[in-house]
């Protein structure tokens, strides 16, 4: 039987297009079926045994997503951890286009059979990348990150309170993240500096600019500098890269710590770089008359050392592709322990060697000026450094566009800005896509009993508001639409939740906070327990996710609330768990897709 898991040999069925009516929310009127009212529809769809029909919908996070990648991701997520219905050769989901309503929708159909009972369980995805498309520039990055910055510090020294159910919660931010804060600060500060040496440096070498500085004078030590630091970033991605391989599903712990503890390591230290990159690279560019002189013999052996050990990594890169081709041709499988092992220890003594080795050559702890008097000229040359630095500025410059752009597009409500009608436009497309999974109909009854609500990264943000506006809508509808009472699970991971608070919480100037309070009042996730939080919430997260966390400022703090509302919280509030496959830091705020937990959360939820 072929292996139900194994995506190329799965089988796949495209179903006949459905048609749903839908209820109504207030303001929309209900669609009009030519010769058919809302009741003989109803009584139109056919009736049979079926198995309970339940729901699964998942907003996307930021980035370049493609349609239904999102939904791809999904499906697979939960293929991996169930059971195909009994007698189904392997699983075959049917893709389906159906109508709810006046929403077009396209939706996954698969059988799982969970705790001896079958469950046809159909997916569906809030798709919104196109919005934000071309619409954010990178100065309203840079913007946002600055202004992000110096809230969240202003917010861990001076009161920090959240209004939610009926109380003004004061909150204490632990004083390591005005720490990290002003490292996140001095790095963005530093980025930006680099990347206006790149360009200068460029426009300069081409005689387009740039007479004002001096980078002819400083080009040798200018080079020499960029290619040491190009040299600890292009390391660490190696580590990043080996790190990923060599971590097995269900690592053993101790492996799980010494590759956290070894990429945190380098993370760290690259960002040490980073800042005295640019701070050398700073003074280079604006200062003739710089500490060491351009003709000392210290810069060409620097260049020399960092032109090596680039193409050594290179060599070694193109080694470990084709050892995991070969691999991969022989059916092992991608990602494992044993083989790459020695590979991941071995990319560190590369990243040590590139970080230290400019120092030692500094200090003359080692002379490098043996090897520099053989080596061929090219090799002495920064022929590489500079078009591989525009390259990779270009290259960074698109990808926090794409990704940070996003976040700032959605989040920064605070503010009067441009990106209102973006924001709303978003809130609207995942409105609408879950409104026709709520209120879908088929006989005169909700078509799903039970519905998950689920969101990755920004899209747990997203599929937050979602359900707060759907709580809202029900609250002004005359017809019981139950959105509460059948939601099953609302599972967020990687989410920034409670960093967007904290960084954009809208505090106002006055004791009352009336503008929090009136923020908690479009929220009725944080305004009442029994009534809007009848379903778990649950949280996934990594610690070695800088975007997510455990998702704590949504419920109130235990400690001197009465004992009836402990009980509430303990019941309701919010349920974390740690994915301990997640272990590669950076890496980790994508990897939840690949792992297990969050799908054995939802399945269980969905089909409890």
């Amino acid at each position: 039987m072929p292996d139900a898991r194994d995506p190329i040999r799965r089988k796949y069925h495209i179903a006949t297009p459905s048609s749903y009516a839908a209820v109504p929310l207030p303001g929309k009127e209900a669609p009009a079926f030519p010769g058919s009212t809302l009741e003989k529809l109803a009584e139109a769809a056919p009736v049979g045994a079926r198995p309970k029909r339940r729901a699964a919908w998942i907003v996307h996070g930021m980035g370049q997503q493609v349609p239904f990648e999102t939904l791809d991701g999904l499906a697979e997520g939960i293929m991996r951890v169930a059971h195909p219905a009994p007698g189904a050769d392997g699983f075959a989901p049917r893709v389906r286009t159906v109508r709810i309503g006046d929403q077009t929708v396209q939706r996954v159909e698969l059988d799982v059979f969970e705790r001896n009972t079958r469950v046809e369980l159909h997916l569906y995805e809030a798709y919104w990348a196109p919005v934000t498309e071309g619409e954010v520039k990178l100065s309203d990055v840079i913007s946002f990150l600055f202004s992000a910055c110096f809230r969240g510090l202003l917010n861990v020294f001076r009161p920090f309170h959240r209004a939610m159910f009926d109380q003004v919660v004061e909150t204490k931010i632990r004083f390591r993240a005005a720490t990290e804060i002003t490292l996140s600060l001095l790095t963005l500060a530093s980025l930006i500096v680099i990347n206006a040496v790149i360009v200068a440096s460029g426009a300069a070498k081409y005689a387009l600019t740039g007479q004002q500085f001096h980078i002819a004078d400083n080009w040798v030590a200018l080079s020499a500098t960029a290619s040491c630091l190009s040299a600890v970033a292009i390391a660490f991605g190696l580590i990043l890269f080996l790190a990923e391989l060599s971590q097995p599903s269900g690592a053993a712990k101790w492996s799980a710590r010494i590759i956290s503890v070894a990429v945190w390591m380098a993370f760290y230290l690259t960002l040490a770089a980073i800042l005295t990159g640019a701070a050398s690279l700073a003074v280079f560019a604006a200062y003739s008359g710089a500490k060491f002189s351009p003709s000392d013999p210290l810069f060409p052996q620097l260049q020399a050392f960092a032109s090596l050990l680039v193409a050594a990594i290179v060599v070694f890169t193109l080694f470990v592709l084709a050892f995991k081709g070969i691999l991969r041709s022989v059916g092992r499988e991608v990602r494992s322990a044993i083989p790459y092992t020695p590979f991941f220890f071995l990319s560190i003594g590369i990243f040590l060697v590139a970080f230290f080795g400019p120092m030692l050559i500094g200090l003359g702890a080692i002379s490098f000026s043996g090897v520099y008097s053989i080596l061929l000229g090219w090799v002495r040359s920064p022929f590489w450094v500079w078009p591989m630095l525009l390259l990779v500025s270009a290259l960074v410059r698109e990808l926090m566009i794409q990704y940070v752009g996003d976040v700032a597009a959605y989040v920064t409500s605070q503010n009067l800005d441009r990106f209102n009608k973006i924001r709303q436009r978003i809130k609207q497309i995942a409105l609408d896509s879950a409104r026709a999974v709520y209120l879908a109909q088929e006989n005169g009854e909700f078509l799903y009993d039970k519905i998950a609500v689920v969101g990755h990264s920004l899209g747990s943000v997203i599929a937050y508001d979602t359900l707060n506006a759907l709580l809202n809508a029900e609250k002004l509808s005359l017809t019981e639409l139950k959105i509460a009472s059948r939601t099953c699970l609302l599972e967020t991971f990687g989410s920034p939740l409670d960093k967007i608070a904290f960084f954009f919480n809208v505090q106002g100037n006055e004791a009352f906070h009336i503008r929090e309070q009136l923020a908690a009042a479009v929220q009725p996730l944080i305004t009442n327990y029994e009534d809007f939080r009848r379903f778990p919430w649950i949280n996934v997260y990594s610690p070695n996710d800088i975007v997510s966390g455990k998702v704590e400022l949504y419920d109130l703090p235990m400690k001197g609330q009465p004992e009836p509302i402990q009980r509430l919280i303990h019941e309701h509030g919010v349920q974390r768990f740690r994915d301990p496959d997640a272990i590669v830091p950076l890496v980790a705020h994508v990897a939840y897709w690949k792992n297990k937990v969050v799908w054995e959360k939802l399945l269980a939820a969905v089909t409890r």
